[in-house]
């Protein structure tokens, strides 16, 4: 690619075993399919509700950042989305992301950004990505509190956690990428271990009792509702536990309201994914 074209005092040019072209790289039968096909990914990843993968004016991320923070904007964006809507209350008030390992060291402001976009995009009819996301949430009064700590845990290498504060409730959930896969490892008080990939889950509180895991199955069954997985965590034997089933069909009201009449739950809440792939967003400079 020359400064002007064609280039003036080009010693080059006049070698008989140059053959020198204007800049049409981008011009060739290959290059136009290639870009065609890229168009048409990014739509579909847009669309899914997922970030965009080459997003023209994000800041710049050196390439070692990218490798690093790549796997981690869909734990982010994925803890915000479901935190958002465990909670209560109408008015949002703060927005906590903390890091956790070796990605700690690196700026993850672009792992705050995946997280705003899982909370904003449930409570706004904006369309919300990583380059507004913060804007978004400045122009709303939501106050964003970021947290760093590169010594990591014992079992994870790396830890993304959301906390959300409303005027009424708060939620706090912790994950990590374990093969490009999002995994929840805390919820509030709660420690486990599932891959939130459902497109309907349930999330209740309720006393550790026997019983409970088939009532909530038979439940299931009655309304023909296909059960694609289930976790259960709690505090002690009888104590606090919380129950996550991941269903494959939709979970209608009088489901959820059949559950909550169950003996010992305190609370049940419907959690919504706009998809059932798990992702690993691309960060690329452009």
């Amino acid at each position: 690619v020359y400064p002007s074209e064609p280039p003036e005092g080009l010693l080059l040019i006049g070698n008989m075993n140059a053959v020198l072209t204007p800049h049409l790289g981008a011009s060739t039968e290959e290059a136009q399919a290639e870009v065609a096909m890229e168009v048409v990914d990014q739509l579909i990843t847009i669309l899914a509700g997922r970030s965009a993968p080459y997003t023209v004016n994000m800041p710049f991320i050196a390439p070692e950042e990218r490798e690093a923070l790549s796997a981690y904007l869909d734990v982010a964006t994925t803890m915000g989305r479901i935190g958002i809507q465990l909670v209560d209350g109408s008015q949002l008030d703060s927005i906590t992301i903390s890091v956790s390992g070796e990605i700690a060291k690196y700026d993850t402001s672009i792992i705050t950004s995946a997280a705003l976009v899982g909370v904003l995009s449930s409570t706004s009819d904006l369309r919300v990505n990583l380059v507004n996301a913060a804007s978004i949430a400045h122009q709303r009064g939501i106050k964003i509190l970021e947290g760093k700590n590169s010594e990591g845990t014992e079992q994870y290498v790396n830890l993304v956690s959301v906390k959300i504060t409303t005027s009424s409730s708060e939620s706090f959930l912790g994950g990590t990428s374990i093969n490009g896969r999002v995994h929840l490892l805390r919820l509030n008080d709660f420690y486990l271990d599932m891959e939130p990939s459902a497109p309907y889950m349930v999330f209740t509180s309720h006393t550790d009792q026997p019983g409970m895991i088939g009532k909530v199955g038979m439940i299931a069954g009655e309304y023909d509702a296909n059960i694609s997985f289930m976790e259960v965590g709690r505090e002690a034997p009888r104590g606090e536990a919380t129950m996550i089933v991941g269903f494959d069909d939709p979970v209608t009201e009088q489901m959820v309201s059949a559950i909550s009449s169950v003996a010992g739950v305190s609370s049940v809440k419907l959690v919504q994914q706009p998809s059932l792939e798990p992702t690993q967003p691309r960060l690329r400079g452009t």
